[in-house]
């Protein structure tokens, strides 16, 4: 369905949606709805000759943070702000939809499809179950179908270092027909491999029909009736999940003792230098599969290692490659740690253009300055002239290509 709350009737289903009346009494009128997970999608070309890409969203807010985004939006602002912030009262009430409305700014259009609902009430985890389902969907859709990464960027202006930190989409293949699949997964792993199971799942459609409109709920007692049993409600007691009435039957137990503090505090040291040891662990591992810039360096010295051809090296900063100097030479590599908001550990690969010195002169300087750039290192063992320096490093590749999230794409939404 195409997003806009401006559109009354387009508003009525998104109303029904966060304030769906089958769970009034359940949530005390709605009260205890806090997080929301979001899916959305829209069809992008990172520039005209480009095709177009069908990018999928998951994100998640919740109705504090978009209601305090949404203030300016109310008469008496100021004075509104103040006893929020001073009650914690009014804040989660209003059940804006900020988020999804500044999208709509930036993006002009976009369609939605699901908003996801989560009860709050006695979940003391920092962040709340919406957002932990949010970080374990998109963990799953990566494994599950592992789609590129695309990272986009609204402000109009350019990339600074490495990449900027824009927001993150997936990039679905297939078209419609493999959006429909995806969510379609999502929608029974919500109810079957999450830690925490929704409240409410709206689903919404396009092309509504008199016999149907483009929304409805899902009714997991009748789609998912073998699904195991999940917590709604949650407490954390001593770094432990539990849920709400077996905390209570736990507390009123005679043989219930509560840990003294001491014993609480030796049991966190203990806890914390066993995860410090595997932090250690994994770093030593890492480093030495990784290596360092000195040895990638002189492996790219070798001259089989050095030298790559591609006519094809793409767009940047309004410069699209037309092929004529297609020959390139490696110079070095080195860590990206000097690169502003580059991934920590990531090794780059410098080439420049590989022509004689009389082409070199011809060259315009726009021309020798879009051919001297540089590839991460996975992605530079990937060209066809040096995946022989890929498949005697495949370890390290592999490793490489997990860690940076190998397929990602950028462009900028201008």
């Amino acid at each position: 369905m195409d997003f806009d709350q401006s559109a009354s009737d387009k508003n009525l289903l998104l109303t029904d949606a966060i304030l769906p009346e089958a769970i009034k009494k359940e949530t005390k009128n709605w009260n205890t709805i806090k997080g929301y997970i979001y899916i959305i999608s829209k069809k992008f070309k990172a520039f005209p000759s480009d095709p177009e890409r069908l990018l999928m969203k998951i994100g998640f807010s919740d109705f504090f943070t978009d209601d305090a985004r949404g203030n300016e939006d109310n008469d008496n602002t100021e004075e509104n702000t103040k006893r929020e912030e001073k009650t914690g009262k009014r804040r989660g009430k209003r059940k804006n939809l900020t988020r999804l409305q500044g999208f709509r700014t930036t993006l002009i259009s976009f369609k939605l499809h699901r908003l996801i609902l989560f009860d709050e009430r006695d979940n003391e985890l920092a962040r709340g179950s919406a957002y932990q389902t949010e970080q374990e969907l998109q963990k799953m859709v990566s494994n599950k179908f592992d789609p590129p990464a695309v990272r986009i960027t609204f402000d109009g202006e350019k990339m600074k270092g490495f990449r900027d930190r824009p927001t993150e989409w997936f990039w679905v293949k297939n078209g419609d027909r493999g959006l429909k699949k995806i969510l379609e997964w999502i929608d029974k792993q919500l109810y079957y491999n999450t830690t925490f199971e929704p409240i409410f799942v709206t689903r919404f459609h396009d092309n509504p029909t008199p016999d149907s409109t483009n929304s409805e709920s899902i009714k997991p007692d009748k789609e998912y009736p073998d699904r195991p049993p999940k917590i709604t409600s949650m407490v954390v007691v001593d770094g432990t999940v539990k849920e709400r009435n077996e905390m209570s039957r736990t507390s009123k137990a005679v043989t219930a003792k509560r840990p003294t503090q001491r014993q609480t505090q030796v049991d966190d040291d203990a806890a914390k230098k066993l995860i410090k040891e595997k932090q250690d662990m994994i770093r030593k591992e890492e480093a030495l599969l990784e290596k360092d810039a000195r040895f990638w360096s002189n492996v790219f010295k070798i001259k089989k290692n050095k030298y790559f051809t591609d006519s094809d090296m793409g767009e940047r900063d309004g410069v699209k490659d037309d092929g004529k100097y297609p020959n390139y030479q490696i110079t070095h590599v080195e860590k990206a740690d000097k690169l502003e908001d580059s991934p920590p550990g990531l090794f780059i690969v410098h080439y420049k253009p590989n022509v004689t010195r009389a082409v070199l002169r011809q060259m315009t300087d726009d021309e020798i300055k879009f051919r001297s750039d540089y590839l991460p290192l996975h992605e530079a063992m990937d060209l066809n002239d040096l995946k022989h320096v890929k498949e005697k490093f495949k370890k390290e590749y592999d490793h490489f290509a997990k860690k940076y999230k190998y397929g990602a794409v950028d462009f900028e939404q201008r």
